[in-house]
């Protein structure tokens, strides 16, 4: 599966909902029809998916490190959602940069804010979704993080006849192989 699909899989659940992404209805209609097939110039998914404040700062931080120049490159990509090798290459100074840099900006934290959330970073932090809903939490102020949300938010599975289905605040995603599901297990334990 291509980077940009996977981006847009994961991307679009909580942008439907208002939660990430540019707050502007075209957003999710976009990744949307690009899910469904529809003809979608791929700048612009490109575009909309670089709007998502956590997420893409999360990719190009992977991506940075592993020295992969596209930030939406399929193994970037399943790194953040998923887990995957990618991730060791990812430095914890690099993971709390990423947060003082990037989630510092008009509308997102508070300079005071990212620090406090920064002393919570362990040694053995990695860049993976669960460590932004667990550790660095809403950015945006758009998600107000309870104990149930925070679970809608982490990527869960399922097992459903016999296969491995990711979810993303209750949607469907996509099919895991074994070797995905293990990492996504993985790379959550590591963040609990």
């Amino acid at each position: 599966m291509s980077g940009l699909r996977l981006a847009a899989l994961y991307s679009y659940p909580p942008c439907r909902l208002g939660f990430c992404g540019q707050k502007i209805k075209q957003t999710s209609e976009i990744l949307e029809n690009f899910l469904k097939g529809k003809a979608v110039d791929e700048n612009k998914v490109r575009q909309v998916l670089s709007t998502f404040e956590a997420a893409y700062p999360y990719y190009v931080l992977i991506a940075k490190s592993n020295r992969i120049t596209d930030p939406l490159n399929a193994k970037v990509v399943e790194a953040y959602w998923l887990g995957n090798e990618l991730l060791e290459q990812v430095r914890v100074n690099d993971l709390k940069n990423l947060i003082i840099k990037e989630f510092t900006r008009p509308g997102l934290l508070s300079l005071s804010t990212a620090k406090k959330r920064c002393r919570r970073i362990g040694p053995k932090a990695v860049a993976h979704h669960s460590f932004h809903v667990l550790v660095v939490g809403s950015v945006t102020g758009r998600v107000k993080f309870d104990e149930r949300r925070r679970q809608l938010c982490q990527i869960s599975w399922q097992e459903e006849a016999g296969k491995f289905i990711s979810y993303h605040w209750g949607q469907r995603c996509q099919i895991l192989t074994q070797k995905q599901k293990d990492n996504l297990e993985k790379y959550t334990r590591k963040t609990i």
